[in-house]
């Protein structure tokens, strides 16, 4: 009997045809609920996961076949780690596909926060043509945070060095990165001179809330914010609160709290109303690391270490 490689999310065609060579039975599943999962999982060798779904200790507990967890994407906060690890389960990412794409939408985020492209356009269209209002800051001038120098942050640096930008990159579990396209430094040195902070974190324990309104205060000057990681790590009622304040220059957000929108209480209703108020937030539906060409990159580049870990296996 083959054994069972199933996919819980959308995926490039290509990842199918790659596990059928490898010698899986694919069963191609994007819509699968979590019921159903656990009424399968016990048949299963591979799971393949998007943001979609988390997989829990209750999952794994019935995974008695599982040796492999492919994610698309970067984001291993859908995984019980832990658990995994205990029961012998290999956990492979990747954000190689995707950091490209990542690091261009953070780009553009930042250059329509200091040009004010989405507050301009919505002047130009209402007939408002306000030159003086929407003059915005060149690149050049300014300085980046980056926190978090993984795959999309190291990415970033290249893109935003090559127009111009200096950029300081602070990571807690790495060192020794600093070189052509960014300078390796401290989160004071970042606090001190950043004008710009860009998130490259993942989802843990500890960043679950970090922005709060103190982290905002402890930099020297405003800042404008922008996130591509994951919504919990930036809470939106310190963000408004220090836009309200002024601390915040500019927000630009491609993650939120709770997504999507749909099942929205009244009351997180209000608070993204509240937010969606500031001329000087872009927000965008999850979709930094999501073009045409992703999802064939995030499956190549699965597949590939798909390869290696069967090559060690047998």
């Amino acid at each position: 009997m083959k054994p069972l490689a199933l996919l819980t999310g959308e995926s490039h065609p290509i990842l199918q045809e790659g596990l059928l060579s490898l010698g899986y039975e694919v069963i191609d599943a994007p819509t699968i609920t979590r019921s159903e999962l656990i009424e399968r999982i016990s048949d299963v060798t591979g799971l393949v996961l998007t943001s979609r779904m988390t997989i829990d200790a209750e999952i794994l507990e019935r995974a008695v076949q599982l040796k492999w967890i492919g994610r698309l994407g970067s984001g291993l906060d859908v995984v019980d780690l832990g658990v995994a690890q205990k029961n012998g389960i290999r956990v492979l990412s990747s954000p190689e596909g995707n950091r490209q794409a990542v690091a261009e939408h953070t780009v553009g985020l930042l250059l329509n926060l200091i040009r004010h492209l989405s507050r301009a356009d919505r002047q130009v269209r209402n007939r408002r043509w306000h030159r003086n209002g929407n003059r915005g800051w060149e690149l050049g001038q300014l300085t980046a945070g980056l926190i978090g120098y993984g795959n999309t942050g190291a990415c970033t640096a290249r893109l935003l060095t090559s127009i111009g930008m200096r950029v300081l990159a602070y990571d807690k579990y790495l060192s020794g990165f600093g070189g052509e396209w960014a300078t390796e430094c401290t989160m004071d040195q970042i606090r001190a001179e950043a004008d710009v902070i860009s998130l490259h974190l993942p989802l843990t324990k500890e960043t679950i809330g970090w922005v709060d309104e103190n982290w905002i205060e402890s930099f020297a000057k405003p800042i404008w914010l922008i996130n591509t990681s994951r919504g919990a790590i930036t809470p939106l009622e310190p963000l408004i609160a220090q836009l309200g304040k002024g601390a915040l220059r500019g927000l630009a957000l491609d993650v939120l709290p709770k997504e999507p929108l749909a099942g929205y209480s009244s009351t997180e209703q209000a608070t993204l109303d509240k937010l969606c108020s500031f001329e000087n937030v872009i927000l965008t539906p999850h979709v930094a690391g999501y073009t045409q060409e992703s999802p064939e990159r995030m499956a190549r580049v699965l597949l590939e270490k798909l390869v290696h870990f069967s090559s060690t296996e047998s």
